[in-house]
């Protein structure tokens, strides 16, 4: 069972891209969705990954976890940041930590303080040691009202103070990379779902219901959002790494997205095959959040030039894989 919750879909390919990450690596932010799942996948395959989060020891997603590579750390305090990464002396570096991004998280003097002057923090010890990859997780927010397959260099439209933080970090990323000389890049992450995704959110609380027999309250049918399994979205991160290495051009930005555009009235219309259900949900049950948006898909084609990277698990798969995961998961509640 534990194997099951801590593993992925990762191909025997991506593994062996993963051994080859220059260590030791360091994951800021890793008690959150996608840095714990990132962190689950490369401690199993190597032995120098160290977790590190404000309260990592006592987060759920780690509350029954065999792993021990944790370390609790708050990135606005520079001071204890620098003292850590300097101990530490991480040749690669994940940072996939943030706050606003869901809408219980509105508090918008944290919002830009862990989101751009986190960043900057960690940034400003990259001179202190060989770092050989600097790797952002940034939003595909940060498009904000440019929502339909914006590319990487169109125009920055936010709507909201989580928004605007990440774009601040992406031009920290460019200006550390471009100028500075950094091996930085930063990547603008769409709809990622999968295992360990809070449990308030849309596809946990889908698969959860689906799983029952019902549908759960859903916003209107023509929401949009361009979905990308997490296993796919960590492999990103893997090769953003590996790419950074022995590069001059850094600083860049890359969507990580799958280029689909997938309404709510698509994902039930799946969803009602896979879970063999035969009744219709109803949309607009709930009222949609300020992002809610017709047009949220990604434009994936720098991701495929530069990291040599697309998804590779549909969504179909994805919903069946979250489904067996969501059956293990319950067995720990």
């Amino acid at each position: 069972m534990r194997d099951t919750l801590y593993s992925d879909n990762w191909s025997p390919t991506e593994v062996i891209e993963a051994k080859k990450l220059i260590g030791p690596i360091l994951i800021l932010g890793a008690s959150g969705f996608i840095g714990a799942k990132l962190f689950f996948s490369l401690s199993q395959h190597r032995d120098d990954v160290l977790g590190c989060s404000r309260d990592i020891k006592n987060n759920w997603r780690f509350k029954n976890s065999p792993h021990k590579n944790l370390e609790n750390i708050d990135i606005t305090d520079p001071e204890k940041l620098r003292t850590l990464v300097k101990m530490l002396k991480p040749k690669t570096i994940f940072n996939l930590t943030a706050y606003g991004g869901h809408s219980y998280q509105t508090d918008a003097q944290q919002i830009h303080l862990v989101n751009y002057t986190g960043t900057l923090n960690i940034l400003r010890v990259l001179p202190d040691i060989d770092c050989r990859a600097f790797v952002q997780a940034g939003s595909s927010s940060e498009y904000g009202l440019n929502s339909a397959a914006p590319l990487e260099d169109d125009e920055l439209r936010p709507n909201s103070d989580y928004a605007v933080s990440k774009i601040g970090a992406s031009y920290l990323v460019k200006y550390y990379g471009q100028v500075a000389g950094l091996p930085t890049v930063h990547l603008r992450l769409y709809s990622i779902y999968g295992p360990w995704e809070d449990r308030r959110r849309l596809m946990p609380i889908l698969v959860s219901s689906c799983l029952n027999g019902q549908w759960p309250k859903l916003v209107e049918r023509d929401v949009s959002h361009d979905f990308v399994y997490v296993d796919d979205c960590t492999n990103a991160f893997v090769k953003a790494a590996l790419y950074l290495y022995g590069k001059k051009n850094f600083g860049e930005s890359v969507n990580i997205a799958t280029g689909l555009k997938t309404t709510m009235e698509d994902l039930a219309e799946k969803a009602k095959i896979i879970f063999d259900i035969t009744h219709n949900p109803q949309f607009g049950s709930i009222e949609n959040k300020k992002w809610d948006i017709k047009n949220w898909y990604g434009n994936p084609e720098l991701a495929h030039k530069i990291l040599r990277w697309q998804h590779h698990t549909s969504l179909e798969d994805g919903l069946r894989l979250l489904a067996n995961w969501e059956k293990e998961f319950k067995k720990t509640a």
